[in-house]
């Protein structure tokens, strides 16, 4: 038998309370800062969508690519 896909986190949500959503809400989609002069984004996921995952054996061309920036 094919195993189903996951849900997406949104339905998550929903277990939650009315306080817990609404803070996650107010929460930042992104955090940048700069240390020993590289700039660094962090975001939960991809900063493309919450559907689009990044996990940890993505290459470096395939995470600039997802970055919008020109490959080395």
């Amino acid at each position: 038998m094919k195993k189903k896909p996951q849900a997406p986190a949104a339905w998550a949500a929903l277990a939650l309370g009315d306080a817990e959503r609404e803070w996650l809400g107010s929460l930042p989609t992104e955090l940048r800062f700069a240390a020993e002069r590289i700039d660094i984004l962090v975001v939960h996921g991809s900063p493309l969508a919450d559907t689009d995952y990044i996990f940890p054996s993505i290459t470096a061309p395939a995470l600039l690519a997802k970055l919008g920036e020109p490959r080395p």
